[in-house]
């Protein structure tokens, strides 16, 4: 077998190994051991192995229980394979699969799907010890199928290879800055499939943190010493929704990943948390900048210090360093293109450098986003950034959430709108998003016609999605909140 030094299988069971009373999971369930994990991960690469898993084979993983998805996807490791999470994206895809393994209560049908069972816990029959993992051929061999449809909406398979995991994974001066202390408790909210939990759960398990594999409420949070919990904007919103604001804020600092966050809403979770981080970073290339808030009204919009291990430079259009523009950036644990996305590829890695549309400055220390350049509109000649429109909206009183887009149903002049989520007297909260964008940018950026709506629609990893707002008002009627006909216009 060829050195596995990129092999975070093999790391992880040796650390566990270490010391096999230690708790590595709370679960419902009860507590769950480094040597009962252990022992499952090796157990579940005995069964893959069972039915025909060897090197380079790939794998499509679906699971319901935490700890199991991450056995899983280590049991993958251990035998050198590729894995994908299996849902319905993957399976329109006809991304090919050599073996379905879950847990889940989905009717997946074929002839090598295989649904995990109590045998799975112990060796199967006729098996006969010492078994043999032979790892991957290469570290550039695939490690999963990342998934990830950004803020365009358009669904992009990312090869993430064994040697870019293991520099994702075991790079633990990005995370220990907001991982809990000895006795504290780690827990992301994602899917345990999804790349942002498999990373930092096992992070977290090479940093001796105890991981709380539930989706708590926020008085479950509050029975925690010492808890951090990530999570998207919404999953957050949804865990102090109906809760009373506490005399204090509890022992919880919370890690928000996906969309861009308002003042208003930062000052709100600190009444119910001790810290909020923010953070940014995209699938192609991992974390690249964090920031810990901790005390009410001292947010400015940032999302903080670029980590160490990234480079990055803000080019305007000639590729000319810049004080704003796009942000391009370079890790150790990025990939370098998309599956049968030639085009794609082409347009966002370019010479070591991923593109990644989005348009930053970098002022005293700290990163600040303004938009995607993919996000522009343009409305009867005129160019809008709808981001700024979002960032203004989201400070108006009432306002929970806001995304402007464009809705080509109506006449050009009252194309620019918006979707909000609000908790207040709609028409008063309408007044006041008219006022305040009329003082911020005059009569041409202001959205005329806007949606009260209950939720922003979102991608699997958080992100508002700009291009489906006109698509979900179809056939409805908007909320008027100021007329506006130019002159000879019908």
């Amino acid at each position: 077998m060829i050195n596995q030094q990129f092999n975070i299988a093999q790391r992880i069971i040796a650390e566990l190994q270490k010391d096999a009373n230690r708790i590595v999971f709370e679960t419902k369930r009860g507590p769950m051991t480094a040597g009962r994990f252990a022992n499952m991960v090796i157990s579940f690469g005995i069964h893959l192995q069972h039915r025909g898993v060897t090197q380079g084979s790939v794998i499509g993983l679906d699971c319901v229980h935490g700890p199991v998805g991450f056995a899983l996807t280590l049991a993958s490791t251990l035998n050198g394979a590729t894995w994908v999470n299996v849902n319905k994206t993957i399976l329109n895809s006809k991304l090919h699969m050599d073996i379905v393994v879950h847990n889940t209560p989905k009717e997946i049908t074929g002839a090598n799907v295989h649904k995990i069972s109590p045998d799975w816990f112990k060796a199967p029959e006729g098996f006969k010890p010492p078994v043999t993992f032979p790892g991957y051929k290469s570290g550039d061999d695939i490690w999963m199928v990342a998934q990830s449809s950004g803020t365009t909406g358009s669904v992009k398979f990312m090869p993430i290879t064994y040697k870019q995991w293991f520099s994702r994974a075991t790079d633990l001066e990005r995370r220990k800055i907001r991982f809990p202390g000895k006795h504290g408790q780690f827990c992301s909210m994602y899917h345990p499939l999804k790349s942002t939990s498999q990373s930092d759960v096992q992070a977290a398990i090479l940093n001796g943190t105890k991981v709380l594999l539930t989706f708590p409420s926020y008085e479950e949070m509050r029975a925690v010493k010492d808890l951090v919990v990530m999570g998207s904007l919404s999953q957050m919103e949804f865990a102090i929704k109906d809760t009373a604001e506490p005399a204090s804020p509890i022992d919880t600092s919370i890690n928000l990943n996906g969309s861009a966050v308002s003042v208003q809403q930062i000052d709100r979770f600190l009444r119910y948390f001790k810290s909020v981080w923010v953070e940014y970073g995209a699938t192609e290339t991992t974390k690249t900048a964090m920031k810990p808030i901790t005390e009410v009204g001292t947010y400015n919009g940032s999302v903080g210090a670029i980590l160490p291990g990234t480079e990055y430079r803000i080019i305007d259009e000639l590729g000319n360093d810049a004080e704003e523009g796009q942000l391009i950036l370079k890790t150790a644990g990025m990939i370098s293109g998309y599956i049968n996305e030639p085009e794609l590829t082409a347009a966002h890695f370019i010479d070591g450098w991923f593109y990644t549309g989005d348009i930053a400055s970098y002022i005293n220390g700290e990163l600040f986003l303004k938009g995607r350049q993919s996000d522009s509109l343009n409305i009867g000649g005129v160019k809008i950034d709808p981001a700024k429109i979002d960032v203004v909206l989201k400070e108006v009183p009432g306002i929970k959430d806001a995304i402007t887009f464009q809705n080509p149903e109506f006449p050009t002049y009252n194309q620019l709108q918006a979707l909000i989520v609000a908790d207040g007297d709609h028409k008063i909260i309408g007044d006041a998003a008219a006022a305040s964008m009329m003082e911020k940018f005059g009569i041409t950026r202001l959205p005329r016609r806007v949606f009260f709506v209950n939720s922003i629609p979102q991608n699997e990893n958080g992100k508002p999605m700009r291009k489906e707002a006109a698509e979900l008002v179809k056939g409805k009627e908007p909320v008027v909140i100021i007329n506006y006909k130019p002159q000879g216009k019908e």
